[in-house]
């Protein structure tokens, strides 16, 4: 009982920790994708 308790646990943080990990890598790339749009104007 507690080691399924303590699995569930621990895929609840992976998923959490993938869904940040995903969040700051979208925010990476629309920064990038900003920084080239300047760029490519000047």
């Amino acid at each position: 009982m507690l080691a399924t308790q303590l699995c569930q646990l621990a895929v609840d943080c992976i998923i959490i920790d993938i869904q940040t990990h995903s969040k700051a890598e979208e925010t990476r790339q629309t920064r990038f994708q900003r920084n080239d749009g300047h760029t490519l104007r000047s």
